[in-house]
This record gives structure tokens, sequence and C-alpha cells, in this order.
């Protein structure tokens, strides 16, 4: 847990630029990924019971991947993945605030391949397939969840757009997944129909806020029309 609060400390603002200056110095951010590095293989669910040691956990975790991916997406495989499990583990029942957390560092990823990763392409590789992974975890659960509730529309619409702007051809087998659930003609049908609606040609795939909103807008009238269609399970 003292770990945990020195680099919750050292992703403060101040601290990092005090790291940063001068020539040859060590950021602030790498501290905290060398110290990750150590209780990473550590995490376990046993672990995270414990609401402080997991808001705490789940607070560094976010903050890197939210303000500095390029620095996530160049990570040792072992610790990528880690992180990324970790991202997976916070879309579990550990609470709304890091729930939030976990969507927004997701957004993060999924704008950074967007609009870096063609600069990145081994990076951009590794990253894709697990991008298009959540965004069928997350946008099941958008799907399936209260939208006044834990899984509110504010933050979550924009993990599923940038998720969806990573690999719309990933978005498009979700649907037509989605779609052969359907039994009845009429149903499938009406769900296709939604889905499209949620992405008109108008609707430009570039995560930025206007586009986003957009979205957010689309979202929620899909929802509104086809919820009761969508199997809770995938």
């Amino acid at each position: 847990m003292v770990f945990l609060h020195l680099f919750d400390h050292l992703t403060s603002r101040d601290i990092l630029s005090d790291f940063s200056e001068g020539n040859g110095q060590i950021e602030g951010v790498d501290v905290v990924l060398c110290g990750l590095n150590i209780i990473l293989p550590l995490i376990s669910r046993d672990l995270l019971q414990f609401p402080k040691f997991c808001e705490e956990y789940f607070r560094i975790i976010t903050y890197l991947a939210e303000f500095h991916s390029d620095k996530v997406v160049e990570l040792p495989d072992v610790l990528f993945q880690a992180m990324i499990k970790s991202l997976e583990l916070g879309l579990e029942d550990y609470g709304q605030s890091v729930l939030k957390s976990c969507l927004e560092g997701l957004a993060s990823l999924g704008e950074w391949l967007v609009m870096k990763g063609s600069k990145h392409p081994e990076q951009a590789t590794r990253l894709k397939p697990i991008l298009e992974h959540f965004l069928q975890v997350v946008f099941h659960k958008v799907l399936t969840n209260p939208t006044d509730g834990a899984w509110d529309l504010n933050t979550s619409s924009e993990a599923v757009f940038n998720l969806l702007c990573c690999s719309p051809a990933a978005y498009q087998n979700f649907v037509e997944r989605l779609a052969t659930q359907q039994t009845d003609a009429t149903n499938r049908m009406r769900l296709l129909s939604a889905f499209k609606e949620l992405t008109p040609d108008t609707l430009q795939l570039i995560p930025v806020h206007s586009n986003r909103q957009a979205f957010r807008r689309y979202l929620q009238t899909m929802l509104e029309n086809v919820r009761d269609l969508i199997p809770d399970q995938q």
C-alpha cells in the first residue's frame, strides 16, 4: 500500500515536472512504470477486494493509460499484458469510480491507436486486436446495463466510440453476431436498422469531441428503441 501511495504521489503534475527538468533526468512516469513492474505480478483478485488498495491501484493504472499512452504502448510485453489485464478487471464489480477510470483509460488507448498508430506500426499491431476485444466487451455491457447506473453514457459512450473508430470491421462483426441471435426476422431487421442509424454516413469515425457527442445522442436513441432485443450473454 505504501508503494501505491508513493506512485500515486509521483503521478502529480508538480512531481512529474521536477523529474523532467534538465537533460538526462528521469521522468516521474518512468519511475512509476519501473515500480509497477515489481508490483503487477503480485496483484490478485483477493488483493483488489480491499477498497482502498483497489482504488489506489486502478488510479495509477488508468492514469498511465489516459495520460501516457505513448509510454504504455512501448512497454515490454509482460508488463503491457499485465496492464491490459488490469483494465479488464476494472470493468468488473469494483465500484463505479474504478469502472469510470478504466473506461477513460481504454478510450485514451483507442484515441492513440487512431490518431498516432500509423506512425508506430509495431505498437499498433500489438494493440489493435486487444482493443477489438474490448470493443465487444464494453459495447455489450453498455447495451445490457442500465445507463443511469455505473454504465452511464457520459463515460461509456466515449469508450465505445473511440474503440469503434479503431476497427469498424470488428464493430460490424459484433453487430452481425448479435443479429444472428435473433430468431425472429422482424426483430433481426429492427436490430440491424438500429445499428445502422447508430453510425450514419454523416458520422466521421474520428475520436474528436463533436463526433463523440453525436455518437452519444445516437446511442441513447438506439438503446431506447432496441435494448429489449439484446441478449444478456454474448
